[in-house]
């Protein structure tokens, strides 16, 4: 009955309906979509458009993640409102009715992100920055007659999906002179048919770019049996009351709001794409049988210079990481309250300099002490859980906490100045390294490198960090490969893998990003922020880009930052690539984009038959987790051990 009582007042209140989703077929209810848990859609004919379209599209990760109630009505959009927008140049008319000429569909912030970066049509990113003055207004689909002179509309909905009419583009402001946008929307994004491996190439680029603010990961391994098995969780069993989808070929997992949401694709013919695969390592295994492995035990000289680095850094703030945090109290209070200040919905803000920042980094920083997380929210038991299980098969860890960007440019943070170069803002992230070392875990501690490098910026006229996003540059990835590879050769076993550097050979590359920070400001602050062409180094061994599989002595895990790169971007020369060729060993690389925390199962269940082979596990994961992760540091199960 409420939610009966719910749609006719929402339809009493707009006047509107609900537009078609186009080509994908709807695998749930609308009832079912309005709550929240899981977005099911089947894709027959599997272009890039129609995927855009069925993820992007009234997706309830965006708008209910998780919801046990009922949707809050929207407000009412009256005619000033839309009045307003269409007084805009970028709009000829409006029309209450999807034009007869309207037959092509896109998701439009699929298709704004991937034009801006691939063929450097800002059009649509400046006409969303303009209808960010009305947020009331949302929109999801691009129409087009995709004609030899193209008509485009863009749909009006409310803040839940329902249309309030269409806005007819006018042609004389989208400044396509050369033809470039119209081309690529009628070409191969709408028409190329994608087989598995680009499907999968699709999907990782999906889960990575939504993941920090939807904190998504792509599901790996799915069994061929119907989607979900209990390993979803009873809720989201509960939601789905028996329904299944028989053979889904993505599935992906976010939770913003600490509920999990599940995206999932169904596509006729083709199963699951993320499945782990490739071929055993060329390197040669210790001398003698898997039972003569033995992970090496000596007390390592990093390990011993970590303490004394921290001893040293607390002997210069009051002897304890109390009164350090007591130092930094007013610098602190300043951050929150510029924080308090946003948004609570807003997660990238701007800088000094046009930088960009994530909130959820500075929200770390400026928190209380890391120390008093219990339960879930506390990583080291968790951490020296996995560890232990990685010794029991005599395989060596690293753990490799990456600094925050704010972490190091601090003096680029809103109020903040010169004096802060060099500065550590965070006393309680050392006091972590202090205390995983003390319970026996190696840290490879980036910090202090990091902020010591940082004040070289204009000699290496290269960054550490990206300016509009929240991951490292080519600069920054390359020191981290450094320094984990001259560590790697310190091993006792290190020598008798017959570690060969000189089969690998780099190439230096370019590659364009929007930054993952820049569509998480206010839509009228994105316009400034265009996609920036960076640099890369790829590496490559016997003429093929690199990639190390199954079998590898080396397996890299993580969160995003294994990921950029790696499997994004320029591709096979992110840090799992660098590190193999600077040791000449094989390097697997295992990446969770939805957060490094709850990798450890994926490892597990994906790499547990090859622990035999494994010399070395690198755990690679942003600090900010480390606080408060969403998912929390859940326990690993029986399966994994």
């Amino acid at each position: 009955m409420r939610i009966a009582l719910f749609m006719i007042l929402l339809f009493l209140s707009t006047g509107f309906a609900k537009e078609k989703a186009g080509p994908y077929r709807e695998l749930l209810s609308q009832n079912d979509l309005l709550h929240g848990l899981v977005t099911a859609r089947e894709v027959s004919k599997p272009t890039r458009a129609n995927l855009d379209l069925a993820a992007w599209t009234d997706n309830s990760l965006f708008v209910s993640p998780g919801a046990t109630k009922e949707p809050t009505l929207p407000e009412f959009i009256n005619r000033q409102a839309l009045d307003s927008i269409m007084k805009l140049p970028w709009f000829d008319k409006f029309e209450s009715k999807r034009p007869h000429g309207a037959k092509e569909v896109f998701s439009f912030p699929a298709v704004k992100r991937a034009a801006t970066i691939e063929v450097r049509f800002d059009a649509w990113n400046q006409i969303s920055g303009a209808l960010g003055r009305e947020p009331k207004i949302n929109v999801q689909r691009l129409w087009s007659d995709l004609g030899t002179s193209p008509n485009y509309w863009i749909e009006l909905q409310n803040r839940i999906g329902y249309t309030i009419g269409y806005a007819k583009i006018n042609s004389k402001q989208l400044a396509d002179t050369s033809g470039a946008f119209h081309k690529w929307l009628k070409g191969d994004y709408s028409t190329q048919i994608l087989d598995s491996a680009k499907i999968l190439d699709w999907a990782t680029q999906l889960a990575s770019y939504w993941y920090p603010s939807l904190n998504t990961d792509l599901v790996w391994d799915l069994p061929s049996t119907p989607w979900p098995s209990a390993s979803v969780g009873k809720d989201v069993l509960a939601f789905m009351r028996k329904k299944t989808v028989a053979n889904p070929t993505v599935v992906i997992r976010g939770n913003p709001l600490g509920t999990p949401h599940f995206t999932v694709l169904s596509i006729p013919g083709i199963g699951p794409v993320a499945r782990r695969s490739g071929n055993a390592s060329s390197v040669a295994t210790a001398t003698g049988s898997v039972a003569e492995k033995l992970a090496d035990r000596q007390l390592p000289e990093n390990y011993i210079r970590n303490m004394d680095e921290i001893t040293s850094e607390l002997q210069t703030h009051g002897g304890d990481f109390a009164a350090w945090d007591a130092e930094l109290q007013g610098l602190h209070n300043k951050w929150k309250a510029m924080l308090d200040s946003l948004p609570s919905t807003q997660m990238g803000f701007s800088g000094q300099m046009q930088w960009l920042f994530f909130r959820r980094s500075l929200a770390a920083i400026i928190a209380n002490d890391w120390t008093q997380q219990t339960g879930t929210a506390a990583p080291l038991p968790a951490l020296i859980d996995f560890k232990g299980r990685l010794e029991d098969a005599e395989v060596n860890m690293l753990f490799v906490p990456v600094p925050s960007k704010e972490d190091i440019y601090p003096d680029l943070l809103p109020g903040g100045d010169s004096t802060l170069i060099g500065t550590i803002v965070n006393s309680w992230e050392r006091r972590f390294v202090q205390d995983a070392q003390e319970e026996g875990m190696e840290i490879v501690d980036l910090l202090p490198p990091f902020i010591a490098s940082r004040k070289n910026d204009a000699e290496s006229k290269e960054f550490l960090f990206q300016k509009d996003d929240t991951h490292w540059t080519r600069r920054g990835m390359l020191m981290a490969a450094q320094i984990l590879a001259a560590r790697i050769k310190q091993y006792s076993w290190y020598a008798s893998l017959n570690p060969n550097p000189g089969r690998f050979e780099v190439r230096d590359t370019l590659f364009t990003r929007l930054g993952d920070i820049v569509e998480r400001l206010p839509a009228q602050e994105q316009t400034a922020f265009p996609p920036v062409v960076q640099e890369g180094s790829r590496v490559f061994s016997g003429g093929v880009p690199y990639q190390g599989g199954k079998g590898a002595p080396i397996v890299l895990i993580g969160d995003s930052f294994t990921g950029v790169m790696e499997s994004v971007d320029c591709r096979n020369g992110g840090v799992g690539a660098h590190i193999a060729r600077l040791t000449g060993l094989d390097v697997e690389v295992i990446t969770s984009w939805g957060g490094g925390p709850n990798v450890r199962a994926k490892f597990l269940k994906a790499r547990k038959a090859q622990l035999a082979q494994a010399r070395l596990v690198i755990y690679m994961m942003t600090s900010r987790d480390l606080y408060h992760y969403p998912d929390g540091w859940e326990p690993l199960d029986e399966n994994t051990k």
